[in-house]
């Protein structure tokens, strides 16, 4: 899959060097409230999630989100879609 760029932002495949950020936002009570997390999780966990959605098929896997920083690049977040009709109607 190509990075898919906007003006400020952009998509790219989730690497494995990304779960570390990762495991930091989902044991972070800001970023996981109103989400249906509500205990810790391990970096083994962290690492088993990245395996399974390593394991999807190309549509379904995440993508991680950055924003433009200075000259480079900085993680801000990830998503996911489903369902995505790729075909151009």
């Amino acid at each position: 899959m190509s990075i898919i760029y906007g003006e400020r932002i952009r998509l790219r495949a989730v690497e494995r060097e990304d779960v570390k950020k990762f495991h930091e936002w989902v044991n972070d009570p800001d970023v996981t409230l109103g989400l249906a997390l509500n205990l810790p999780l391990s970096m083994n966990d962290e690492e088993r999630w990245f395996e399974r959605a390593s394991n999807r098929t190309p549509e379904e896997r995440p993508l991680a989100i950055e924003m433009r920083a200075g000259e480079g690049w900085r993680l801000i977040g990830n998503c996911t879609f489903f369902n995505i009709d790729s075909v151009v109607h």
